[in-house]
């Protein structure tokens, strides 16, 4: 199949040679979230995930354009956090589902008062259509969607909602567990039951732990000085009376 080309001339081009001239911009030039509170889940969701997954061989990417029709530019979705399994980790400027022959397995989307309808029904519905497995959507100001916290799972090619069980949505695809505490979501590991942190949390979390083992430690080591010296003075007044 050949195209005509204005901008070369007017010469006939090939379909791969005319594909080789479309540029997919780096951005949807919009902005990256609505309020701090937006952009703070978004960032933190996406540095729980990177924790988790660092060092396999899983991509995850946080307000990324993702490209999803080859030859149509147009044709674009920009998840708040999506993760791609089986995927090299590598840093992109752009995803296109035609070059790494794989789309999305779980996209989050965090909604805001411009979003929510988008969210909940357009790109619920593309999601759908490219065959992402799981999506989820959490309103942290729990004033746009109602519940807050939801999740769809595909089946037979179309989303069901994931029900909730003890409170929790499941990604069976990651093994997380989702809940709200209050307002504030919490990612759990299904297997450990452990709260998923971000790289941040971790590290404060450990330095946490290791200051508490050292009071442990030293509070060990004052009561056994202290017994040492009972039985000191012990031992003194033993051999005092028998003096």
């Amino acid at each position: 199949m050949q195209r005509f080309d204005r901008s070369a001339g007017g010469n006939l081009m090939s379909t791969t040679e005319w594909k080789q001239h479309i540029e997919y911009p780096e951005s949807d030039g919009l902005p990256m979230g609505e309020t701090d509170l937006h952009i703070h889940w978004m960032i933190r969701i996406g540095d729980i995930l990177k924790r988790r997954y660092r060092g396999q061989r899983v991509y995850v990417a946080s307000d990324l354009l993702v490209y999803y029709r080859e030859g149509f530019p147009s044709r674009n979705v920009v998840p708040d956090n999506f993760v791609v399994l089986d995927c090299d980790p590598g840093m992109r400027r752009v995803f296109k589902v035609w070059e790494e022959r794989r789309v999305p397995n779980v996209v989050f989307e965090v909604t805001s008062r411009s979003t929510s309808q988008n969210d909940l029904v357009t790109k619920l519905k593309l999601h759908e259509e490219l065959g992402v497995d799981e999506y989820f959507l959490y309103d942290p100001e729990a004033e746009y969607l109602n519940p807050s916290l939801q999740g769809h799972r595909l089946v037979d090619a179309l989303y069901d909602p994931i029900e909730p069980v003890g409170g929790r949505l499941c990604s069976r695809v990651l093994d997380i567990e989702l809940e709200l505490v209050g307002n504030d979501l919490v990612l759990i590991d299904a297997e450990s039951g452990k709260e998923c942190l971000t790289g941040e949390e971790a590290e404060r979390q450990m330095r946490e732990q290791e200051q508490q083992m050292r009071e442990q430690e030293r509070a060990a080591r004052l009561t056994a000085e202290a017994e040492i010296e009972r039985l000191r003075a012990e031992l003194a007044r033993v051999k005092g009376e028998q003096s």
